[in-house]
């Protein structure tokens, strides 16, 4: 009796997840840190008036997500944080990006970006 408990358990389980599941593309974690991919929807930059840098991203299965840089002021920027910032201003709407961060309640705090 206990096997077939069991099997009907895991089984509402299975028909839980299935139906509970979206087809929203999550980005994927690696050593704490997420890999976004999709493409430009919208650029913001406030560094010149000691502003954060702002990429939002529209994911591959649906969703968007927030990649951002920090302001520079009062916190010199690091050579890999330059890199990052050099690909930001050279970015246009509709450009396809890979970018690779720290999820924080903001969005993903840039460590690498790449255009595809």
């Amino acid at each position: 009796m206990w096997k077939i408990v069991t099997c009907l358990f895991c089984a509402g389980v299975l028909v839980a997840q299935a139906g509970c599941s979206e087809e929203v593309a999550e980005p994927s974690q690696r050593d704490g840190l997420v890999t976004v991919i999709g493409n430009v929807a919208r650029i913001v930059d406030d560094t010149p008036v000691d502003g954060n840098a702002r990429v939002d991203v529209d994911l591959d299965g649906g969703g968007q997500e927030i990649l951002y840089l920090p302001s520079f002021f009062g916190n010199p920027p690091t050579e890999e944080e330059k890199k990052v910032y050099q690909v930001i201003i050279e970015l246009e709407v509709g450009d396809r990006v890979e970018a690779m961060g720290k999820k924080t309640e903001y969005g993903v705090k840039l460590k690498r970006l790449k255009k595809l």
